[in-house]
């Protein structure tokens, strides 16, 4: 059973090195922990806070206006919260913080935690906004088109309807492997919009705490959080032109509603503003799993994604447009070999059809990195040949694997998966399917969620939610 005097002893070494106000209570609001940047920011010296009750310390608090004590009674969560109090000296408070419940083992609460930004801290964090904002957005070089090289049917197919759905200024969802170049197709979009000469905005959703990501998309007004000054987002940043959001699913279910709703009315809030923004800016959106794999596991909304996919492409792998390869392994020869020194002219016939056996599961990105370190791993001159292919083991060829009779036969052999004939829509036996995975693992830990969440591989509040919806009882497990 987990203790919070056990929790204390174990981070609170690691809390005191923070700049951060750091403070938890039991579930009686009383004191187990509060560092010195609480302290200062309470304006409380900490041995009178520690062992005090809450209420004892904050002049008209109350449990209601306390997120500690909803936290640590109800279970209630807080992000990046700004409160206003005042201590028991009269002394005015504001501050922005994020308030957790604390569970043990089974799931019951045993005490909340709060995290404050100083205003060191808030200052730091708007600088790191500003800073990621020119890391992770990217403007092109007005009348350079991407290059997209290809000879296959597939690829001309898709180049051709980028290039019409590139005329018509309407959203445009994207789906592509990882390595397929979404990029590129977003940029030739872009290109060949009314909107080129206008900015072209490409963020990496991946890359973005989630923390900043409200903040880096719609900008901040000065005074949105101590410290905080007034920033551009990505929307205002691309005004006139186009916004590229780069593996959406990555984006927090939260954040989805605020970007729909930009779709709808083109308005947004800044954080922290008190009136509505319009902005122009064509929106294109990249996914690299399925949009239906990613509805049905709840982490794309769907109403966002048929507001996106009224332009949609999806991009082939390359294993679908063999033809390509040699193409592209040609290219990559001719790009790189002056930087590497080689005097490389290109493929060998019988590298060529040694490439094209190969699975490619990076896909166009895997095959340059691999014609790459093939170069430097090829000491003649002349044609690349296949000695010096240099491939890592994820990019193996495939192979078909053949279950024959002998080899059910053999003693030796166990065949872990024997395929049963089912009935039904894909998505009634998916269903069923999570509910007796749900139902076992409860099974296995006497109903307790949390221990059951972490054998699942899935957060708490989402097996909570997945056990309501399948209506899972007690009398199940």
């Amino acid at each position: 059973m987990i203790k919070l005097s056990n929790l204390i002893n174990s981070f609170g070494p690691f809390f005191e090195l923070l700049d951060v106000p750091i403070a938890i209570i039991n579930t009686q609001g009383v004191y187990l922990y509060y560092n010195d940047a609480s302290a200062q920011i309470d304006q409380i010296p900490k041995k009178e806070a520690l062992g005090a009750n809450i209420l004892s310390l904050y002049k008209d608090m109350d449990t209601e206006s306390s997120t500690m004590l909803q936290a640590a009674i109800y279970g209630s969560e807080y992000k990046s919260s700004t409160q206003i109090y005042y201590n028991k000296y009269g002394n005015k408070v504001e501050y922005v913080h994020s308030t957790s419940p604390l569970y043990d083992d089974c799931g019951h609460i045993i005490g909340a935690i709060e995290i404050g930004l100083s205003k060191n801290i808030s200052q730091r964090m708007t600088k790191e906004v500003s800073s990621l904002i020119k890391t992770l957005s990217q403007h092109t070089q007005k009348g350079k088109s991407p290059t997209i090289i290809y000879r296959s049917k597939e690829m001309e197919h898709t180049v051709e309807q980028a290039a019409k759905i590139a005329q018509q200024d309407v959203p445009v969802m994207i789906y592509g492997a990882t390595g397929t170049g979404k990029e590129l197709f977003a940029r030739l979009i872009h290109d060949n919009s009314n909107r080129s000469q206008k900015p072209f905005i490409a963020v990496n959703c991946a890359a973005i705490p989630e923390n900043l990501i409200e903040s880096m998309m719609f900008g901040t007004e000065k005074g949105a959080y101590t410290g905080s000054e007034k920033k551009k987002g990505y929307i205002e940043m691309a005004e006139g032109g186009t916004l590229f959001l780069d593996e959406l699913n990555s984006l927090s279910i939260d954040m989805q509603p605020k970007l729909l709703r930009y779709l709808q009315d083109k308005s947004y809030w800044r954080l922290g503003g008190d009136r509505e923004h319009h902005s122009n800016v064509r929106v294109v959106a990249a996914v690299n799993e399925s949009p239906a794999l990613l509805i049905r596991e709840e982490r794309l909304r769907e109403d966002l994604f048929y507001r996106l996919c009224v332009g949609f492409i999806t991009i082939p792998k390359l294993k679908d447009r063999k033809e390509d390869i040699a193409l592209l392994a040609n290219y990559f020869i001719e790009k790189y070999q002056t930087t590497l020194n080689h005097n490389i002219t290109g493929l060998a016939e019988s590298t060529k059809s040694l490439l094209e056996t190969f699975h490619w599961d990076g896909n166009v990105r895997m095959l340059e990195n691999t014609i790459i370190r093939s170069l430097i791993f090829q000491d003649m001159p002349g044609k690349l040949q296949p000695a010096s292919i240099n491939m890592i083991d994820l990019a193996l060829p495939k192979k078909d694997i053949t279950t024959t009779s002998e080899q059910i036969n053999s003693p030796n052999n166990q065949v872990p998966y024997v395929e049963k004939k089912i009935s039904g829509s894909l998505d009634k036996n998916v269903k069923d399917y999570e509910r007796k995975l749900i139902i076992n693992s409860l099974n296995n830990h006497q109903g307790c969620l949390s221990k059951a969440a972490r054998e699942l591989g899935i957060h708490r509040s989402t097996l909570q939610y997945k056990v309501e919806r399948h209506n899972i009882q007690s009398t199940n497990f």
